[in-house]
C-alpha cells in the first residue's frame, strides 16, 4: 500500500527531493518490528509509513528530513521570515550580487 499525504509532498518539495527520489513504502507494524535495522537504513533514502490495518499510523524518517521539517516550521513562525517572503512573492524584494554587499 502506497499512500502520500499532502503534507508529505509539501515536504518532499521543500527539502528539495524530486518524486521520484520520494517515494514512500508502506509497512504494517509487525513487518517493521521484524525489520527495524533495516528500515531505519532505508528512512535515508524514502519516507516509510508504518500501518495498523490499513491506516497509516506513524512515519520513519531521515534525521535530514527531520531537520528540515523543524526548519521550516520554524521559518513559518518567524515574523520577519514571513515578512520577506511575502515581499518576494509580490515582486518587492532586490536581490544584488553578492559582491556588492562587499565593504
Amino acid at each position: 500500500m502506497q499512500n502520500r499525504c499532502w503534507f508529505a509532498a509539501w515536504i518532499d518539495q521543500a527539502d528539495g527531493l524530486g518524486e521520484e527520489k520520494f517515494m514512500e513504502v508502506s509497512y504494517s507494524v509487525e513487518q517493521a518490528q521484524a525489520n527495524l535495522p533495516r528500515l531505519v537504513r532505508e528512512a535515508a533514502e524514502r519516507s516509510i509509513a508504518i500501518t495498523q490495518n490499513k491506516e497509516t499510523v506513524a512515519y520513519l524518517i531521515s534525521r535530514a528530513r527531520m531537520d528540515a521539517i523543524v526548519e521550516t516550521l520554524d521559518l513559518l513562525g518567524t515574523r520577519a521570515a514571513m515578512k520577506a517572503l511575502r515581499a518576494y512573492e509580490q515582486g518587492k524584494t532586490k536581490f544584488l550580487p553578492l559582491f556588492a554587499t562587499r565593504r
